[in-house]
């Protein structure tokens, strides 16, 4: 469970690489510590569906969850530390679904909940982004980086976001 089973990533690059095509893989009850670099701890590809992350503390920074695929379920989540990117980066994702994610980040982040090119359907609820110390990021980021489809169709339900001096809340750039 949480807090007896800890994996640990020690090198720059991505944890757990779902590359590919897959259904049904799930992440529960475990604690993923980034001890170096600023990698993706899990990367979803596009030919993934289904994918369950539940009951994770991340811990260390980089992207937390990286998700290209379809139908993402992400529940009780905490992301701590330092070093962080991004906490949850939707990129062309297909319903994703994340429901309580607390992110208690020790320095500065780029984008709390980075919602990228084309991603459809996200629905988020119960999002708090508190800052441990006086440090700054955007909280939600809705873009297009890409110059493709702008991300459409998202919801955001219940957030409590601590930006600090610098950052916005939420930024929407599509």
């Amino acid at each position: 469970g949480r807090g007896i089973t800890t994996l640990t990533i020690s090198h720059a690059g991505t944890g757990f690489d779902l590359t590919g095509t897959g259904n049904d893989v799930g992440f529960s009850n475990l604690t993923i510590n980034r001890t170096t670099g600023t990698g993706d701890d899990i990367q979803i590809a596009a030919g993934y569906a289904r994918t369950s992350i539940r009951d994770v503390l991340f811990s260390g920074g980089g992207i937390a969850v990286d998700d290209h695929g379809e139908d993402l379920r992400l529940s009780d989540v905490w992301c701590t530390g330092n070093g962080w990117t991004s906490f949850v980066r939707l990129d062309a994702a297909t319903r994703p679904y994340i429901t309580s994610l607390v992110a208690a980040p020790g320095n500065s982040w780029t984008r709390g909940i980075d919602i990228d090119t084309g991603t459809v359907s996200a629905r988020i609820t119960n999002l708090d982004i508190s800052p441990t110390a006086a440090v700054s990021g955007i909280g939600v980021h809705v873009r297009d980086s890409a110059a493709g489809n702008d991300p459409t169709d998202i919801v955001l339900t219940e957030p409590h976001l601590e930006c600090g001096a610098t950052g916005n809340a939420i930024e929407i750039d599509a």
